[in-house]
This record gives C-alpha cells, structure tokens and sequence, in this order.
C-alpha cells in the first residue's frame, strides 16, 4: 500500500484558501454506483458534491462525505504553516493512521507545532493492559508532536484519577488559524478507505463506516479551536470534567458551537444557518454567533 496522490475535488481541498467550485477529479459534478465513497472519484452511491456555503464574516463550509473528509484533512495538514491541532475518538495503528502520523510527525519536524488528543479506550481498547501501545505514537513524540492521551486505560497512567467510563468522541482538526473541520470520521481505515492510503478499500477484515464531516475555511475556524483548547487544558491539568466544555451562545452570526464534555452529549455541534451544506449533515442546527478570540495553550 501506498499513500495516494489522487487529486482530490477542488472543493475539498480545505487548504485551499481561495474560491474553490466542487467538482471531481475530471472535472465530472456527480457520482453514482451503489457503494460507499472509499475511492477518489465519482464511483459512488448517488453523492452529489454540494455547492459550498458562505458565511457573512466569510468563512466557507463544505459537507465532506465518507472517506474525501480525511482527504481534505490530511491535505490541510500537509500545508500548515504555524499549527496543528488534531483530537479523535480513533487513532488506528493501521496504514491511515500510520500515514497520518508519518505527515504530523513531519510537520513537527519542520517547525510547526503540532498537537494531537487521541481517546485511549478509542484507540487501543483494554489492550495497553497487557501488550505494550502501538509504536507511531513514541514516533510521534519524538519527533516533536505534542501528544495527550485522554483517560488513560492503564490506572497507572492516570495523572489524576483512574475514568474509564468518561471517553473523548470528538473529531476536531484546526490548522493554523483559519482552517478546521469535525464531523463523525475517525483516524482509521475503516473511515478513509483509499482516499488516504492506496488498496486501503481491498482489505477483507475492514467493514467501512459511512459518516459525513463539515470543513471549514476561514474566521469561524477559530471557534473550534477554542473547543480543542478548553479540552487540551484539562487533559493536562485535570479538574472536573466541564472544563472542557464550550459554547458560543446565539448571536447575531451564522455560526454557533456547543461543544459537549465527553461522555454526555455527543461530538461537538457546529451549527449553521440557512445553508444547503447543514441541511445535508443532519446534525446541524440554526445557532448564530459572532466572533471569537483563541488564546491556544
């Protein structure tokens, strides 16, 4: 297997700081076949790439579906400049998530500060009991990416108290300060088919998840990286629960956030009004807001 350098829609590339237009590799607007959307193309089940949506303090929004949502994130990735913050349920010691922390670990490397909450229970199961941890997460450290383990299995390990109930589903991804995105994908094969990772899709033991994500381009990023930054400073610093909690109570904006504390309500909503992206996501509701300033870790 190899990591793939299929070009992805114009419209997913979240890097893309520009107008973008959706549309396929070929130029095509359309998919339809009767499957999930594993592979780079329009070979699909019926899924028709949605216009984007602009907010008023002009952010972009594009629905991603399936495994072009890792796409985009991994092609974001690849371009920071200045920062990375990443924080998932799942970070699977398979080929994506080996190629992912390959292209952090990289990032790292080059300067960029990087950082990365990955769920212990999400990630290894009961496993660290009795085997150690996968290898790419010591890789990743050592080559400068700033790791959190939420809730760690092992109640050795617990720098606080021993939780294994109370579990991090977040799906967060913020680079630099404009670019972010979340939804339900984790870091896995099994969500990325071979959009990140080539023949990721033939494996026999992997049964495919069929989830959407939300991008996002432009100054409404900055409100998901108030989210990750209230859950890193509990990460590292303890105390109760809701620390980790935020909300951008309705405004006079397009865009609000709730973001819940783990194990409560699920994954952090990002609601958004009027727009054909958010009707599609399901998850979303009309929630305005107005700006907000990050001070990250």
């Amino acid at each position: 297997m190899t990591r793939t350098d299929t070009p992805a829609p114009q419209a997913l590339d979240l890097h893309r700081r520009g107008r973008a237009e959706p549309c396929g590799p070929d130029g095509e607007r359309v998919g339809s076949s009767t499957g999930l959307n594993i592979t780079p193309g329009s070979d699909d089940d019926g899924w028709r790439v949605p216009p984007p949506v602009r907010l008023r303090d002009g952010t972009r929004v594009q629905l991603f579906k399936d495994g072009e949502a890792l796409h985009a994130a991994f092609e974001a990735i690849k371009h920071a400049k200045r920062r990375i913050c990443l924080e998932s349920y799942i970070f699977a010691d398979d080929p994506t998530g080996n190629a992912f922390a390959e292209l952090l670990a990289e990032r790292a490397q080059r300067g960029v500060k990087v950082y990365v909450i990955y769920d212990s229970f999400g990630s290894f199961g009961f496993s660290p009991l009795v085997r150690p941890k996968p290898q790419l997460f010591s890789m990743m450290r050592r080559a400068g990416v700033r790791l959190q383990e939420f809730h760690p299995i092992r109640p050795w390990e617990g720098r606080y108290s021993w939780r294994p109930v109370n579990r991090d589903h977040r799906k967060v991804l913020i680079v630099d300060d404009d670019i972010a995105g979340l939804g339900g994908l984790n870091v896995g094969r099994e969500y990325a088919g071979s959009w990140v990772v080539t023949g990721s899709e033939s494996a026999p033991e992997c049964d495919f998840w069929r989830d959407n994500a939300v991008g996002f381009v432009g100054p409404a990023a900055r409100l998901l990286l108030q989210c990750f930054a209230n859950m890193w400073r509990y990460v590292i610093g303890g105390g109760r629960v809701r620390r980790a909690e935020f909300h951008h109570p309705i405004g006079d904006g397009d865009f609000g956030v709730l973001a819940s504390v783990p194990s409560r309500v699920a994954v952090s909503r990002v609601p958004a009004r009027g727009s054909s992206a958010a009707d599609a996501a399901g998850e979303m509701r009309c929630e305005p807001a107005g700006h907000c300033s990050a001070q990250l870790l």
